[in-house]
């Protein structure tokens, strides 16, 4: 399975945490260069980041004729997850993690994709609803979600952090034992990212 992940030179410290992890899984990695570099979260600039992202997602589903997958760099994976990817997304076409799973919010940062009418139809209107590119692309996912056929990732396997907002100094959790793949969601600015991923590196270094 063809992995495309989305990078730029300001992430390089997490972009080399992420490929490394990578190497633990039988993913093909193609990475993509972001065009817009050190964004804040929250500016203008990010927003329409978010949006050149979803762009290239729909440029994918028009070339690739196989199931892929997109990530960013802000998360690592723990063991490979590729035959569970494939023998999840069996009579279903699209699958991505689950920001919050007692209230299921998919979340983009880990999509599983197989190219067809109804993933081309669900980005084309997500991306060209009026509000892209001015808010996250997340609740746009979930708003138009059922244009195709879906499912949440679980959880425990394909995991985010989630529940509230991440500082350093504050407790650091630890992904479950059987988890694939952890995010570094729920915090803001690449030395937080930073600090979460090399914990969770370093915990799955020593399972």
């Amino acid at each position: 399975m063809k992995l495309f992940a989305f990078h730029s030179p300001s992430f390089d410290p997490l972009w080399k945490l992420f490929t490394n992890s990578v190497k633990r899984t039988s993913f093909e990695l193609h990475a993509i260069k972001c065009p817009i570099d050190g964004c804040v979260y929250g500016e203008p600039q990010y927003w329409q980041l978010m949006k050149w992202l979803g762009e290239q997602r729909l440029r994918l589903i028009c070339e690739e004729r196989k199931v892929f997958c997109t990530t960013g760099c802000d998360s690592i994976f723990l063991k490979d997850p590729v035959d569970d990817l494939f023998a999840r997304i069996v009579n279903c076409d699209f699958l991505a993690a689950d920001d919050l799973p007692h209230n299921t919010q998919l979340c983009g940062c880990l999509e599983v994709i197989l190219p067809c009418d109804s993933t081309l139809e669900l980005f084309r209107k997500i991306y060209s609803d009026p509000r892209a590119g001015t808010m996250a692309d997340d609740p746009l996912l979930n708003h138009y979600r059922d244009t195709t056929r879906w499912k949440a990732l679980p959880h425990n396997l394909y995991w985010n952090q989630t529940g509230r907002r991440w500082n350093s100094g504050d407790p650091i959790a630890i992904p479950p034992r059987e988890a694939y793949w952890a995010h570094a969601n729920w915090t803001v600015g690449l030395p937080n990212k930073l600090q979460l991923m090399t914990t969770w590196e370093q915990w799955s270094s020593h399972a």
